[in-house]
C-alpha cells in the first residue's frame, strides 16, 4: 500500500491479489480487477457508481505535462476516456517538491501493477486541461496521440509515429505515409509538422486546445522516437 499528499487529501494506493484499489480520503474510490474498472464518486446526497468492463480495453495511467497530475484512462476501439485524476500539492505549500515525487512513484506503480495484470502498459503523458486534455500514449516502438475532435465527447486516437518513421493520420479515413529522422519535426502555430526525404510536409496533426509549450514537447518525443531508430 502507498499513501501519498495530494490537492484533495490522502491517495491511497492499494494492490491486493484480487483488485487493485485507487482512493482519495472519502472523495473517491476507484477499484480495478481483471474484468471492471468501478468508480465511485461522493455526492451531496449520494455517492455516484458507474462500472467500465475490461472486455478488450485497456487502461493507461498518465503523467500530466508539465504539472504531474496523474490520470488514470481507459482505451477502447481507438477512443479514450479519463477516468480519474490525482492532483499533487501546490509548488508553494511546504514539503511540495517530496509530495511530487511520491505522486510519481504512485503513478509508476500504478502502471506497473496494470502492466503485470495485462490490462495496462507503459506510463503515458497528457497535455492540457478539462475536456480539451491530449493523451499521448507510449507503445514503446511508437506513439500514439488522442485528442478530442470538434463536436465529439472524447479523446480519439488521431494520430500515430513509429520508430521506422511510418506516420499513420486521421481517423474516418487513416492515411498512411512516412517521414524521415533527418529532419526535424516542425511546429507552426496549432500544427505540428512531420517532413520527408525532400523536406515537404507528409503529415500535420492538429492540436488546437493545448498551450504552445505542450506542443513543443510533443514535437520533441516524437523528433527523439525518429532519431533514435535512425
Amino acid at each position: 500500500m502507498i499513501e501519498v499528499p495530494t490537492r484533495r487529501g490522502r491517495a491511497r494506493l492499494e494492490v491486493a491479489p484480487q483488485y487493485t484499489s485507487l482512493s482519495i480520503d472519502d472523495r473517491l474510490q476507484c477499484t480495478i480487477t481483471d474484468e471492471f474498472v468501478s468508480l465511485t464518486l461522493a455526492g451531496r446526497r449520494k455517492p455516484k457508481r458507474t462500472s467500465h468492463r475490461l472486455d478488450g480495453a485497456k487502461l493507461a495511467v498518465a503523467l500530466a505535462f508539465p504539472g504531474h497530475e496523474v490520470g488514470l484512462w481507459m482505451e477502447q476501439d481507438g477512443i479514450a476516456h479519463r477516468l480519474c485524476g490525482v492532483e499533487p500539492p501546490q509548488l508553494l505549500t511546504d514539503g511540495a517538491f517530496r509530495a511530487w515525487r511520491e505522486v510519481d512513484r504512485l503513478a509508476e506503480r500504478l502502471c506497473a501493477v496494470l502492466a503485470a495484470r495485462g490490462i495496462g502498459g507503459r506510463l503515458a503523458t497528457e497535455y492540457g486541461k478539462g475536456q480539451h486534455r491530449v493523451l499521448l500514449a507510449d507503445r514503446g516502438d511508437r506513439l500514439d496521440v488522442f485528442a478530442r475532435p470538434l463536436f465529439r465527447e472524447r479523446p480519439r486516437k488521431v494520430f500515430e509515429i513509429a520508430a521506422d518513421g511510418e506516420v499513420v493520420a486521421g481517423r474516418r479515413r487513416p492515411q498512411r505515409t512516412r517521414c524521415s529522422p533527418r529532419f526535424d519535426v516542425a511546429v507552426t502555430g496549432d500544427r505540428l509538422r512531420l517532413l520527408g526525404h525532400d523536406g515537404a510536409d507528409v503529415a500535420r496533426l492538429y492540436l488546437p486546445w493545448i498551450a504552445p509549450e505542450d506542443r513543443l514537447e510533443i514535437a520533441r518525443r516524437f523528433d527523439d522516437l525518429l532519431r533514435q531508430a535512425g
